[in-house]
């Protein structure tokens, strides 16, 4: 079962200073797939992974335009990011349905110390506004980042 994300567990960020919340999802169910692709590319055999993992918000979380709260579903597609495309799908519920998808964007990579769990990290940019600002995969040093630009990175679908 996955851990709610949206309580009190606001801790700084060394790199940056900034805040952020962990969310805690080790069981198979939120740990959907790490699967790892072979793709023949004119270079040879190019190996990429997709993850995913869901997570729940207990309270209201931006993501840009978006207001996630209740259970979602993080997927980022590395072949996807490799070729400048949206790589990032959040997804309302535990399993992809095209028609609860509710944002993609291609990711900004951000090195991290290697996560335990899976990890959400937040900033409170107002009393009572927390925005979403990174996520990160178990196991993983790299996380991905929200772009600070929506007009080239981010699809909102309605």
């Amino acid at each position: 079962m996955p851990s709610n994300c949206g309580g009190s567990g606001l801790t700084k960020l060394p790199e940056t200073g900034d805040t952020h919340e962990e969310c805690s999802v080790l069981c198979s169910s939120a740990l959907r797939f790490d699967n790892r692709l072979c793709v023949m590319g004119h270079q040879g055999i190019e190996h990429s992974r997709r993850q995913s993992a869901v997570t729940n918000f207990d309270r209201a979380v931006f993501l840009h335009s978006v207001t996630l709260k209740g259970q979602y579903l993080f997927i980022h597609d590395d072949a996807a990011m490799q070729r400048g495309e949206a790589c990032t799908y959040v997804y309302e519920g535990n399993a992809p349905i095209p028609q609860k998808l509710v944002v993609s964007f291609h990711c900004v990579p951000v090195q991290r110390v290697k996560a335990k769990h899976f990890i959400v990290r937040s900033v409170e940019t107002s009393p009572g506004v927390t925005e979403l600002k990174e996520f990160q995969f178990a196991g993983d040093t790299e996380a991905h980042a929200v772009p600070i630009s929506i007009d080239q990175h981010l699809n909102v679908m309605n």
